[in-house]
């Protein structure tokens, strides 16, 4: 009879450890569910805030490139000034102030800036020190 409580008492204690254990298992399995959840979570924030990046560096990219068109465009502009007789005749004028800043007399602004001397008398008028 002893045998038979002793083996009952095993069986017993076998249940209990086995019931513990099992519910320790659960309870592990229901934090690490939680856990996974909370990570998948993160991964779909991240992966939305990636496509928000996305979204927004095409945006950026197109105003870079209009930006750059327009640059070009604008050296292109002014090459075209430079190169014209405009920007040539503003440049002699701009001589012909310095000229006139410094003290020159009406002959010799205009043989240096091909002014009428009209012009050279009202420029030494204007900006005579």
């Amino acid at each position: 009879m002893t045998a038979t409580f002793l083996s009952l008492g095993i069986s017993l204690a076998t249940v209990l450890i086995v019931y513990y254990l099992v519910g320790k298992q659960i309870k592990n399995r229901a934090a690490s569910e939680l856990m996974l959840n909370k990570l998948v979570n993160k991964v779909e924030a991240i992966q939305h805030d990636i496509s928000a990046m996305c979204a927004a560096s095409t945006g950026v990219d197109k105003r870079i490139n209009v930006h750059d068109r327009r640059i070009r465009d604008l050296i292109e502009r002014l090459d075209e000034v430079e190169n014209s007789e405009v920007f040539e005749k503003n440049h002699d004028f701009q001589g012909a102030v310095e000229l006139a800043k410094k003290g020159a007399n009406v002959s010799e602004i205009v043989e240096a800036s091909h002014l009428t001397l009209d012009e050279a008398e009202l420029l030494l008028r204007l900006h005579k020190s």
